[in-house]
């Protein structure tokens, strides 16, 4: 197939793309000044009418062979411009696989090997990102198509023919550190005042299918009968008699081993996520052409948490990763008392396609943190009388477990929703001292300016309480 890609299908038919050859072709791109930002409008239709299957839905195969043809054009968000943003990874979405080989090495994901047309200009875009917008062009058909019955789909995109959308790889000149810097101070007004934020998280695959249908139990659980979490919490996850006070069928052990795979994708370490769906309005998940609200996926956190069950899950998931296939395993969680052990005999076992850090669901709670801060509720929680954006320090100790190619981004990310930076200029105010994006700057001039920054405004030295074993530093 031409255009540096081909379909082919995976062992539960799902469809994967393979990289074949490489095209990278660079445009130029128009100059933006301050306040104003690149946003592409991606032509969401086929420029040919794809053919059908029998049962309605799009060929698969047939759809990948459209190109995706854009346009560019700059806009000043004092404007107040229609648009989506698109919050997603540069590499692997998955990480964790039930086949090993369909794990593609670092190389592959991040190399630009698919080609989509700007302005009549070739441009290469990775793999993810490829597939991101051919997702959104296919989900523009179905909303398009579903406009006049009311699905829930129309109804979290709201669909517009003539949508812009702002990608970071496309919209900011990358191999302009000044620009890049420049575009870093405005995230959190691109993000929060955009339409739609569209979280894509990979394709969906048989783990991302077991983990909406739990999400859609324990969010029912939660909005409709939460006085059950009360019994649950005395009980472990794996409990034959769960199923019965929850008043559901079983959930077995491999779906839950899926909900942990699925909440271990790429996206949910990455550290500007913390402001991509702190601040959207309308922040909406979207894997492979399944759609969903953000407080879905909010709310099963806040079930885990409050049914304690987060433990068990984390325990769960890591024994499927260490252990073998078929393989008998007895596991102990010691970071709960209470007596008890899970033993199971474990169906299948998980391929990591890069090195995991212990999972660790704080990150959810710290961004539902944020989206209080700024008085955004949620069907599974709500806001506090007066809260606020939380000072800076406290963010990077919240968000510390989250990870940045590159690693100034662990700063930078969290500047636009931090206390003691204005949403309207981050980067710009700050009482003895500022801190100003500047990707030229050594990665130890920035973590030092930002310690000197943190102790001159807080007035203590609370920030050295966050000092690691250097032990425990990842190398």
């Amino acid at each position: 197939m031409s255009g540096g890609f081909e379909a082919r299908f995976k062992h539960d038919g799902s469809p994967a793309l393979k990289v074949t050859e490489s095209h990278t072709v660079y445009v130029g791109f128009l100059k933006v000044r301050a306040d104003e930002a690149r946003f592409g409008g991606i032509v969401l239709t086929p420029y040919s009418e794809p053919k059908r299957s029998t049962t309605g839905d799009f060929s698969v195969d047939e759809e990948l062979r459209y190109p995706v043809k854009c346009y560019m054009k700059v806009v000043d968000l004092n404007d107040s411009p229609d648009y989506e943003a698109l919050s997603y990874t540069w590499g692997d979405p998955l990480i964790l696989y039930r086949y090993q080989e369909d794990v593609m090495s670092r190389e592959q994901w991040y190399n630009p090997t698919y080609n989509v047309t700007i302005d009549g200009n070739l441009v290469s875009v990775t793999a993810n990102l490829f597939a991101a917008m051919l997702s959104r062009r296919f989900t523009a058909e179905i909303t398009s198509e579903r406009s006049n019955n009311g699905a829930v789909e129309m109804e979290l995109l709201k669909y517009r023919p003539d949508s812009y959308i702002w990608i970071d790889a496309i919209c900011i000149n990358q191999t302009d550190l000044q620009e890049r810097a420049a575009q870093v101070s405005l995230m959190c007004r691109i993000y929060s005042i955009a339409r739609t934020v569209i979280a894509w998280l990979g394709g969906e695959d048989e783990a991302s299918q077991d983990a909406y249908n739990i999400m859609n139990i324990l969010g029912e659980i939660l909005t409709k009968r939460r006085e059950l979490i009360q019994t649950l919490k005395t009980m472990r996850m794996l409990d034959p008699q769960v199923s019965r006070i929850m008043n559901t069928r079983t959930i077995d052990i491999l779906q839950w081993s899926n909900l942990y795979s699925f909440l271990n994708r790429s996206w949910f370490k990455r550290a500007w996520v913390g402001q991509e769906m702190g601040v959207a309005k309308n922040p909406i998940i979207c894997t492979g052409i399944k759609i969903f609200n953000i407080d879905l996926l909010m709310g099963t956190m806040t079930f885990l948490k409050e049914a304690r069950w987060t433990s068990d899950l984390g325990t769960l998931g890591r024994a499927s990763i260490e252990s073998g296939h078929g393989e008998q395993k007895e596991v102990v969680d010691r970071q709960r008392d209470c007596g008890s052990t899970m033993s199971f005999k474990n169906p299948f076992a998980f391929y990591s396609s890069q090195p995991m850090r212990v999972w660790d669901p704080r990150t959810f709670e710290a961004t539902q943190n944020v989206r209080a801060g700024f008085g955004i509720q949620g069907s599974a929680f709500k806001c506090k009388p007066g809260a606020g954006p939380l000072p800076l320090c406290r963010l990077l100790s919240q968000f510390r477990p989250t990870e940045a190619s590159d690693l100034r981004d662990k700063v930078y990310a969290f500047l636009g929703i931090s206390e003691e930076f204005p949403t309207s200029s981050p980067g710009i105010l700050g009482p003895g001292n500022t801190i100003v994006p500047n990707y030229q700057s050594p990665l130890k001039e920035v973590y030092l300016d930002t310690a000197r920054f943190i102790i001159n405004t807080s007035g203590n030295l609370d920030l050295l309480s966050q000092v690691q074993d250097p032990s425990f530093r990842k190398q």
